[in-house]
């Protein structure tokens, strides 16, 4: 009787050790699934919510349409946009904001989608030529609050050309971008 009661001790603790080890184990894959989530993968999960980025200090609202490597971009007005391509975020109301520059997110939902698809055509690059094709006004903010306005003319590997109104074009990198919004209206008209 002794023994038996000492045999189901034993199992118990067993059964009690591996159900410990089990939890520790979901535990520790939980975390490690956490902590392989990105940025983009967050963002993701928040596609077409409100959202509230901050790049630069300086905040910017809208819905968010797509996120690509390296930029998300927001929709400031009112219409139920699409996003089939590049060209369709050089419309105004769309800014354009670098996932490096970004300080803080809110409206961001609990889940994220990791992006299985790579991103062909949807680089900086790609986006910054579709608004220079429509010519569209944009004001460049740079990561340390400076503001440019102008027409996009040219786009390369790691820079932009954009011509002011008055005086000579300016080279901006695109390494220091915070945001692009398209449309915008500062001083003169650029078409």
């Amino acid at each position: 009787m002794r023994m038996d009661r000492l045999l189901a001790d034993l199992e118990a603790a067993e059964a009690a050790r591996r159900a410990a080890e089990k939890r520790l184990e979901i535990a520790e894959g939980v975390r490690a699934e956490r902590a392989a989530v990105t940025l983009e993968d967050r963002l993701r999960g928040a596609l077409g919510s409100a959202v509230e980025v901050v790049a630069a200090g300086h905040p910017v609202r809208g819905r968010l349409v797509e996120v690509g490597s390296g930029w998300v971009a927001l929709d400031r007005s009112s219409r139920e946009a699409v996003v089939l391509g590049v060209d369709d975020l050089a419309r105004p109301g769309s800014v354009i904001v670098a996932t490096a520059a970004i300080e803080s997110v809110t409206g961001l939902r609990a889940t994220h989608v990791k992006d299985e698809a790579p991103s062909v055509g949807r680089t900086w690059g790609s986006v910054l030529r579709a608004i220079g094709r429509s010519r569209a006004t944009v004001v460049w903010r740079t990561t340390v609050g400076n503001e440019f306005t102008g027409l996009v003319d040219a786009v390369g590997v790691d820079h932009a050309v954009v011509r002011r109104s008055a005086g000579s074009p300016v080279v901006l990198t695109t390494q220091a971008v915070a945001c692009v919004e398209v449309g915008a209206r500062r001083g003169e008209d650029y078409r």
